[in-house]
């Protein structure tokens, strides 16, 4: 509920807040984490997400993005995907949430990637960014309090 007294639904299920990023003269772009259906064994998903933009589409895995961490091989316990992901002004003069992510392929490689949803005059835009030094910057921002 927001101060304002007004909900959202957002139909989704174990679902927790993480932030927001503000939306100019909008409702701010909600962070949060859940699943799309009740007793889900998979892992919970984020979802990023403006009610001014009307109702969260979940179907079929849309507006879904991977939760960081760690995540293991189910047959042997070997980690097989590293990510951190971080919020607010992630780069210079770019608000949004982008996911640092490094990827074991099937030939014992390390395929490092970094995704950005950028949110700016009440647009979403998903992009694949290819300079390998931005984690230093958001780190840099990180220390400086403008991102989580």
């Amino acid at each position: 509920m927001f101060k304002d007294r007004k909900k959202f639904n957002t139909n989704l299920f174990v679902l927790n807040y993480i932030g927001q990023i503000t939306n100019e003269n909008k409702a701010p772009y909600l962070i949060f984490s859940g699943h799309d259906y009740n007793e889900c064994d998979a892992n919970p998903s984020i979802y990023i997400h403006s009610p001014s933009n009307g109702t969260l589409k979940i179907e079929n895995g849309e507006n879904r993005s991977q939760i960081p961490g760690i995540e293991k091989d189910y047959k042997d316990g070997s980690v097989v995907y590293k990510a951190r992901t971080f919020y607010g002004q992630v780069l210079p003069a770019i608000k949004g949430v982008i996911w640092y992510e490094v990827q074991l392929m099937e030939n014992k490689s390390w395929q490092k990637s970094i995704l950005l949803v950028s949110l700016k005059n009440g647009i979403k835009k998903d992009a694949v960014l290819e300079n390998s030094d931005q984690l230093k910057v958001t780190l840099q921002l990180l220390k400086k309090g403008f991102c989580k």
